[in-house]
């Protein structure tokens, strides 16, 4: 009962996850955090025009990746590929190269994971570090 009131989704808590807004919110928490804390760190060692390019650069790779994805889920989606219409990276991964595609997406998704969790905790210890010496 406390999940249900939590998440505000019966379909949620009968099966013990959580909704996709939910899941939305804690990726961009995620992703978002521990950039806008370094940004102006990073903005200032590269300069400012270099930073603003590089910037614009990595935002045009994201979009068009992400378009290319969404590409990819309509396809499986049209063809009936996939159970239930919910396409995963992973789903994508196993249809375009097999079992290997599958884990390289997942082994691809847990580095970069763990590269946001040490990004952000040499951040955390290096404020924690300058404050208290």
């Amino acid at each position: 009962m406390k999940n249900k009131q939590m998440l505000g989704n019966k379909e949620a808590s009968k099966s013990g996850t959580f909704s996709q807004t939910t899941g939305i919110i804690y990726l961009l928490n995620l992703s978002l955090g521990t950039g806008f804390l370094a940004f102006p760190s990073a903005l200032s060692s590269a300069g400012l025009l270099y930073g603003i390019l590089a910037n614009i650069m990595a935002l045009y790779i994201i979009t068009q990746t992400l378009i290319y994805l969404n590409r990819c889920a309509i396809l499986l989606e049209k063809h009936d590929v996939v159970k239930n219409n919910n396409v995963t990276i992973f789903d994508i991964g196993y249809h375009a190269y097999g079992d290997i595609g599958k884990r390289i997406v997942t082994i691809s998704f847990v580095l970069s994971q763990l590269a946001t969790c040490c990004g952000f905790l040499s951040y955390v210890m290096a404020a924690l570090d300058k404050q208290f010496n």
